[in-house]
């Protein structure tokens, strides 16, 4: 419960508060899914363009975003995964 407290919550106990904003999301990624999933079978092209469209914009804003080799250090990797 504490880490889904710490996620959802933004509180460092171990209540229930984390879980039921995460049940609560969880609803709603399945009624979404549930929703999409004729739409994305019976048109599959009119998806694909409608992604493009709103995602294409912002991933080629960070297309050429990338670290150089060797820019980074020993001590900037975390121990933590």
């Amino acid at each position: 419960m504490r880490n889904l407290n710490h996620i959802y919550a933004r509180r460092d106990d171990a209540g229930w508060a984390g879980f039921w904003i995460f049940a609560a999301s969880m609803v709603v990624v399945v009624v979404g899914w549930v929703t999409a999933t004729p739409l994305t079978l019976r048109h599959p092209r009119v998806v694909q363009r409608v992604g493009a469209a709103l995602i294409g914009p912002v991933e080629r804003l960070f297309e050429h975003v990338d670290a150089q080799p060797g820019q980074h250090t020993e001590n900037d990797i975390s121990e933590y995964f």
